[in-house]
Formats: C-alpha cells, structure tokens, sequence
C-alpha cells in the first residue's frame, strides 16, 4: 500500500425492516435487514453513517495495479519466500 489518497464508489442498497419485539422480529421476511427500535425515532444520519462505513472495504486499494508500494511488497514478498529452516541449518553446519 502506498497510503495515497484512494477513490472508492460505494455502491449500498438495503432493505430495512423496523421492529420494536420479537413478536415483530419474527414476522419479518428474509429479505428484510433487520432493525431494532430502541426509541421513537431513527436518525436517517446515523443509520447512513452507519451502513456507509459498513460498505467501506477494510483494505482500499488503488484500481490500477501500478500503485507506487507495488514494487515494496513484491520485494518483501519474495524475501519471505526464503526458507524458513535456513538459518537453523547455518547453525548446525557450523556446530559441525
């Protein structure tokens, strides 16, 4: 990753089903999300904030595959490609 700024479309639909008990809960379809009344009124803002953040991935990364941290992380991947028992067997060659 190259901690630049990155664009991303989010692209969000639900479908909410409100409900204040179980009783209610168990009559919604499956299609439904479902969302528990806790007081008189939803805040639209903090329901949108909310599945917003949800939609975000955890790891945004560029479109374009030339991204400038490319090359440090094709390089750290071919140094763990080393084997990992190698330096035991450095240590038992010399002990030898």
């Amino acid at each position: 990753r190259c901690l630049k700024s990155v664009i991303i479309e989010i692209q969000k639909g639900s479908v909410l089903g409100v409900y204040n008990d179980s009783d209610e809960f168990k009559k919604l379809e499956d299609n439904y999300e479902p969302c528990q009344l806790d007081e008189e009124f939803i805040l639209v803002e903090k329901l949108v904030e909310d599945e917003l953040l949800l939609a975000i991935p955890l790891i945004p990364l560029h479109s374009d595959k030339k991204c400038i941290g490319e090359d440090a992380l094709k390089a750290l991947n071919v140094n763990n490609k080393m084997n990992s028992f190698s330096a035991l067997a450095k240590l038992k060659d010399s002990k030898v």
